[in-house]
């Protein structure tokens, strides 16, 4: 069977529909029946609230885990060599004695006086505890930061105090205090002062009182050793004092990461962004691509002479961003004011020049004289810069190599160069650029020396399913793993081949197999395939969290135009607020007076919906056929009639009474540059360029993740783009199927009101736009652009209205197929998630009045609100800080309960709160060699909901928690697959979050299809399965036309339900499960 499969795929969607082909009556395939349609929801990887991969928030606490794991390593290393020097006891007690000595005074004495060996021991074990932060060039920020102020300031208060070493400073302190003490009756003692690195807030900033740095902790211990050793010589050897100093001073190395494929070179890996030839290459391309020319005139190409002198401007940048304005660059090439370039925009002011040479230029880093290197060894240099760890290795490198002094050597290791890789390897670039120093495009010269800058397939037809995407985008993958070296490779497919880096692009790529492979086992290898991606999916947190805001910016704008349209009594439509729209831009183009950019008279926000002012196409729509906002602007309706079905060239240029060509000119170059280029003399000739044809624009969309999704679908046909090959699959663009959905009016397919808008709370809109998609093909969008060019001006409805015409006839067979569909939630039965939450309490062992756990944490001061004053632990600081802030709420109570802590001797700025918890809500965790120490957490999250057949014939259950789950892997890492109970009982279902089942409606019409939603002990709460956004519409906050109430369900009122489990298959087939 031939058939075509539509698909709409989303961050966490995939909407499909399948079409049979059928011979048309010139031979062509076209849609016939439909065959089946259906949805799959999926988690996009990532954190709800702030957009991060959900890697990151496992990252953070495992580096954690291995930092502190490492810590304990070392302090069992220092441990084991001073005992093997004979500066420590064997005997565990004694080494526990030793404690009660004051590291930081025997510090500060080993300087001057004889130690015993066993107080030399503890001294040098304090050192390794506090080894100090070591510099790593490769991850440092800004050296302003507080912990480089902090390390200053040790370092100046050392030197003013007369401090040979840190220990010196602060023991001296202490011996002091505590001979003060000696002096004086119990009760008026003071406390020693704090010698321990403690982190406190100033403001929005963290900030130290000090921060020692490894070389003057290095430093100490060979102070400490060579004054100590002159008492102990046949104790403290040279092998010994190396033995000791390894541990305080090395650091392990970073494990380097490597960086992706090249394009087209994929066995090369991506040379960084900061290399010198990258730079060059990037600056030929964007100077390649530059056109210069008046608005209203043709544009031009750069003269030999101007491309030359451009490219020398951009390579020796005269500040340290790089940046040259188009302002500077007419003047470097001697252009006037009014000529502007086609890479020019109110966004862009300015072309980027090689931003490596920028920084090094300066002359507090190389100096000038970095412009004088030939690029190979620029290139050599920048490398070593990015690899090496180790300043001192560097700072030797180029003082024997470059012949620089230490300072200026030192002074070069601390330049920030510009990060990142890009996307092709060194030598890709080096067989690149001699195209493109011939003044070649990047596309043109790609194709000319890699036959084609896309990349095509590998010819291997993967017709009985798509294997792991890594296997066909292997030049966009990174992070594979690389083989044993030995023994059998037992290596998955992400870790062969590795994936890409964006965590949504992943699911959503893996997803887009299964949906697909499921169908070829349906119906077997689709003939045809159509994506529709309604955008690109940000590459980034900071992306998503763009678009969101984006969105948001869009939404409210849009809800103020709905609001003064209905303040003055006119229709919110569509039209009405364009309106708006447009002349809000026309107020930011001409200075705050919406101008008509045709006869530049001024219009009024009054005047839009008097009749006077129209919305116009710059680029006529009948020829065009492009109604995107950037084709828009206001005009008044005498300059609308003139201009008719032509350009703004053809039918202003020859200066028609009452129209000025240069003054419109000069207005439309204060438009956004995505509509000043319209106005050019050849603005045909560049839309064509631009992938103006409308046949092309509506099949086709390049952005990033569209391509990416293309070509991995591609390889069902062995790739795509080789001339005479037949098409198979095609991207069409979002906006299109929302226009065809619209018209069409399937709309009204989902959802609970009868309107023709789109229902986003029933996840089964996927398939329908999936449909959509599938039903798109080149000649329904051909035909349409027939109609257009058969006419002189054809309203963009018409031609939407003509093309959604064929599509009503499925609307019967999409209802029945709706009716029926059940939607393929991704099912996530892992229990790799937070066992708890990350505050840790101290267990008094008291209970309250409520039976309940008297627990104790810590917190800042400037953390605390009123409320906590009361359960502050100690009585005399809760005393202080209560009436230091009675009375006072918000920033007020802050700033006087922190400066009620300062003022406190010693400063007080965190308190043990206590904090009152049921038996049930928390976890005790235990460490130590007995078990001897614990802590209390509060749990995170229930795992799943065991169901079991009680004593009475009933279903109960018991409710297993993510911390259970992890303590039962511990003893057998497949109990989670079992079916039986810790007592060998029989499990009638196991329960997760996720999970799909089938139970009776309470009205008896029939069964009802749910997703479980939540499991909390004693009930299972689920949502009907098509149903979205269930967590927003269910919460007694939520504002919106479609609320949503949860199905509550106790295990007994499930088996009164007749509940199954249900297990759907990628694509909607549907299995129960025997109970």
């Amino acid at each position: 069977m031939r058939y075509r499969i539509g698909i709409d795929l989303g961050t966490n969607s995939l909407g499909w529909a399948g079409v049979e082909l059928r011979p048309g009556e010139d031979g062509a395939l076209t849609a016939g029946p439909m065959l089946d349609m259906g949805v799959r929801i999926f988690s996009d990887a990532r954190n709800p609230k702030d957009k991060s991969s959900n890697a990151a928030q496992r990252r953070e606490p495992r580096g954690a885990r291995r930092n502190r794991d490492r810590k304990l390593g070392r302090r069992r290393k220092m441990m084991r060599a001073l005992i093997q020097a004979g500066l420590m006891p064997t005997d565990e007690i004694a080494r526990k004695a030793l404690e009660q000595n004051d590291p930081w005074i025997l510090r500060a004495e080993a300087l001057d006086r004889r130690l015993e060996p066993y107080e030399i021991g503890r001294a040098l074990f304090h050192l390794q505890q506090r080894r100090g932060f070591k510099s790593n060039r490769k991850t440092d920020g800004d050296e302003d930061g507080a912990m480089y102020a902090a390390i200053e300031a040790a370092r100046v208060k050392m030197q003013a105090e007369g401090a040979r070493t840190l220990g010196e400073l602060l023991g001296r302190l202490r011996k002091e205090q505590l001979s003060e003490n000696k002096q004086m009756p119990e009760g008026q003692r003071k406390p020693l002062p704090q010698a321990r690195v403690k982190a406190r807030s100033e403001g929005a900033k963290m900030a130290y009182d000090y921060y020692p740095d490894r070389a003057m902790i290095v430093d100490e211990f060979d102070q400490v050793w060579a004054a100590q050793a002159a008492h102990h010589p046949t104790l403290m050897t040279s092998i010994a004092q190396e033995s000791l100093r390894s541990v305080i001073k090395d650091q392990r190395p970073l494990k380097a990461q490597k960086a992706g494929k090249c394009t087209f070179l994929p066995d090369q890996p991506r040379a960084p962004k900061a290399l010198p030839s990258a730079q060059y290459a990037r600056v030929l391309q964007e100077v390649n691509n530059l056109m210069v020319g008046a608005t209203g005139d043709r544009a031009r190409e750069l003269s030999e002479e101007q491309w030359a002198k451009l490219i020398a401007f951009l390579m020796a940048p005269t500040n340290k961003t790089g940046r040259r304005t188009f302002k500077s660059i007419r003047k470097c090439l001697s252009l006037s004011e009014s000529q502007k370039f086609n890479l020019e925009s109110a966004k862009r002011d300015h072309l980027l020049g090689d931003e490596t040479a920028a920084r090094m230029m300066q002359d507090e880093a190389w100096g000038k004289t970095w412009l004088d290197i030939d690029r190979a060894t620029q290139d050599e240099i920048v490398l070593r810069l990015l690899e090496t760890e180790e300043v001192t290795d560097l700072v030797a490198w180029l003082g024997t190599h470059h012949g620089l002094d230490e300072d200026r050597a030192r002074a070069v290791c601390d330049v920030r160069l510009p990060d990142q890789h890009g996307n092709l390897s060194a030598a890709a670039l080096a067989r690149l650029i001699p195209h493109m120093e011939a003044g070649m495009r990047y596309d043109e010269a790609a194709t000319e020396e890699f036959n084609d800058h896309r990349g095509l397939g590998d010819g291997v037809i993967y017709e009985d399913g798509l294997p792991y995407y890594g296997e066909i985008l292997s030049r966009h993958t990174a992070f594979e793993k690389d083989p044993p070296e030995s023994g059998e490779d037992t290596r998955n497919a992400e870790e062969r081949y590795g994936r890409v880096a964006n965590p949504t692009v992943h699911v959503a790529l893996n997803e887009l197999r299964k949906v697909i492979n499921d169908l070829i086992k349906r119906w077997g290898p689709p003939t045809e395939v159509v994506l529709e991606l309604a955008r690109d999916l940000p590459l980034s947190d900071r992306g998503l969290r763009e678009l969101e805001s984006m969105q948001k910016k869009n939404q409210d704008a849009n809800d103020e135009r709905r609001k003064y349209l209905d303040s003055i009594k006119e229709a919110d439509t569509y039209e009405n607020r364009l309106k708006l729209r447009l002349y809000e831009e026309a107020l930011d183009a001409f200075s705050g007076t919406a101008q008509c950019v045709f006869t530049g008279k001024s219009i009024s926000k009054s005047a839009l919906f008097a009749g006077d002012v129209e919305v116009e196409h710059i680029l006529p729509l009948s020829r065009t056929l492009d109604d995107s906002f950037s084709n828009k602007v206001l005009s008044l309706r005498l300059a609308n009639r003139i201009k008719g079905n032509k350009t703004p060239a053809e039918a202003f240029a020859a200066n028609p009474e009452g129209f000025d060509w240069e003054a419109i000119g000069q207005r439309a170059a204060a438009l956004p540059s995505s509509k000043t280029w319209r106005f050019a003399p050849n603005a045909f000739e560049q839309w064509e360029a631009r992938g103006g044809d409308f046949l092309a624009r509506q099949l086709n969309d390049t952005r990033y993740i569209a391509r990416l999704g293309k070509s991995f679908v591609e390889a069902l046909f062995g790739g795509q783009g080789v001339k005479g090959q037949r098409r198979s699959v095609w991207v069409v663009p979002g906006r299109l199927t929302s226009d065809l959905r619209h018209y069409a009016g399937f709309n009204t397919l989902t959802g609970f009101t009868d309107t023709n808008q789109k229902d986003r709370t029933d996840h089964r809109h996927h398939a329908v736009d999936a449909l959509i998609v599938a039903l798109t093909d080149q000649a329904m969008v051909k035909r349409c652009a027939d109609l257009a060019r058969r006419e002189d001006s054809v309203a963009h409805y018409e031609i939407m209205l003509a093309m959604a015409e064929p599509l009503k006839r499925y609307r019967k067979s999409a209802e029945d197929r709706l009716s029926k569909l059940v939607v393929s939630h991704k099912p996530d039965h892992g229990f790799q998630d937070a066992m708890h939450n990350d505050t840790a309490y101290g267990i008094t062992g008291l209970r309250d009045d409520k039976k309940q756990m008297i627990l104790v944490t810590r917190k800042p001061l400037d953390a605390l609100e009123p409320k906590h004053i009361a359960d502050i632990v100690d009585p005399l600081i809760r005393e202080h800080l209560a009436y230091a802030t009675e009375g006072l709420k918000g920033a007020a109570f802050n700033d006087a309960i922190v400066a009620a802590g300062e003022a406190m001797s010693p400063p007080v700025r965190r308190v043990r709160l206590t904090t009152p918890m049921k038996d049930s809500s928390y976890v005790v965790i235990r460490h130590g060699e007995k078990s001897e120490h614990a802590k209390a957490y509060k749990g995170d999250g229930n795992y799943c909901y065991d169901i079991f057949m009680g004593k009475k014939g009933k279903w109960t259950g018991e409710v297993i928690t993510i911390f259970e789950a992890y303590q039962n892997a511990q003893k057998d890492p497949d109990w989670w697959r079992s079916q039986t109970r810790p007592d060998g009982s029989p499990l009638i279902m196991r329960i997760r979050k996720g999970d799909m089942l089938e139970i009776a409606s309470d009205d008896g019409v029939g069964p009802i299809m749910c997703q479980v939603s939540q499991i909390t002990p004693g009930k299972v709460i689920l949502a009907k399965h098509f149903e979205a956004n269930v967590d927003q519409r269910t919460r007694g906050s939520y504002k919106g036309d479609a609320p949503l109430k949860y199905i509550f369900k106790a295990p007994s009122s499930l088996q009164k339900a007749n509940a199954k489990r249900l297990t759907v298959s990628p694509s909607g087939k549907v299995r129960r499960h025997k109970v």
